[in-house]
Parts: structure tokens; C-alpha cells; sequence
């Protein structure tokens, strides 16, 4: 089994039924009219927090891409996060940084702040924003879709990629 911490509200052994926080996979998704990302449903079952709370911090994320991590990774990384981007203003990654709750419907608000970070267009304009989710080990990654595909290896290049 890979990890070694508990989910947020979770503890003990793998023994006990807790999955580790380890997100895996990509899922071709669309923004509601309200901006809202419907998360894939095994990515929120890790989410469950103290009284069952869902938040994810969202974040720049590399190359035109946002990262959603959970508050405890969040908490671990955040500074080495941090130091990967360079600006004239002190600290400003920070800025671009937002808390956010997952809803009941395991939906999370994209706001136009967030939505620049990918330059995703306003659903409420009428355009379909369709994007990427991605599981990228400890953290998620929201891509525009055809960004996503104009960059991404075909399943055979990847595997060509490998490492011996």
C-alpha cells in the first residue's frame, strides 16, 4: 500500500480501512454555469477532515495549471511550494492562494481569481469549459483541456519514456 499518514479525521493502520492520500488518475470535466468543478468522487472520498469538513487549498500550479492540495499537505509543503516561484513582490504566490470547501456534491467553486490562474473562460458567458482533472500523486492538478492535450504524451510515447 503506498503512503504512510491517515487521511485528515482518520488514524491507525492500514488494517483499519484508511485509504492514503494519493491521487491517481485524469478525468475529463466541465464547469457548471457557477463555476463549480465536480471533483471525481474517489479524489473527495479523501478529503474528510475533523467533524467532516472538505476543504483544499488551491494554488498556482506549473506551466498554466491550478494545483489543489489538501490542508495537511498544504501545511508540510507549503513553503517548499512557495520557493518554486519567483516575483517582483515579496511572497506574492501567496496571494494567488485560496482556501476553498468542497460542497456535499463533492463541487468546488473555480471563482474568476482562479479561473485566470488556468485561463479558463467564465462558464456564465455561455462558452462549455471543459478541463482536466488530474491526480498527480499528493496533489491535483486542473488543467484547460485542450491546453492539457496540446501538452500530454499519447499512452505509447509514455510508455516509450520510461526509464530502464
Amino acid at each position: 500500500m503506498v503512503g504512510t499518514d491517515p487521511p485528515l479525521g482518520r488514524s491507525g493502520p492500514a488494517s483499519t480501512g484508511w485509504v492514503p492520500r494519493v491521487f491517481v488518475g485524469k478525468h475529463d470535466r466541465q464547469l457548471d454555469e457557477k463555476g463549480r468543478l465536480a471533483i471525481p468522487a474517489e479524489y473527495v472520498k479523501q478529503f474528510d477532515g475533523p467533524e467532516g469538513e472538505r476543504k483544499l487549498v488551491l494554488t498556482p500550479g506549473k506551466a498554466g495549471c491550478i494545483w489543489l492540495v489538501t490542508p495537511k499537505y498544504w501545511e508540510e509543503k507549503f513553503e517548499e511550494i512557495a520557493r518554486q516561484y519567483s516575483s517582483a513582490i515579496p511572497d506574492e504566490f501567496y496571494h494567488f492562494c485560496q482556501e476553498r470547501d468542497v460542497d456535499k456534491a463533492g463541487r468546488l467553486l473555480l471563482d474568476e481569481k482562479a479561473r485566470l490562474l488556468a485561463n479558463l473562460p467564465d462558464p456564465a458567458a455561455g462558452t462549455a469549459v471543459q478541463v482536466v482533472v488530474a491526480g498527480s500523486g499528493r496533489y491535483i492538478q486542473i488543467w484547460r483541456r485542450d491546453v492539457y492535450d496540446t501538452r500530454a504524451s499519447s499512452p505509447g510515447a509514455f510508455a516509450q519514456a520510461v526509464r530502464p
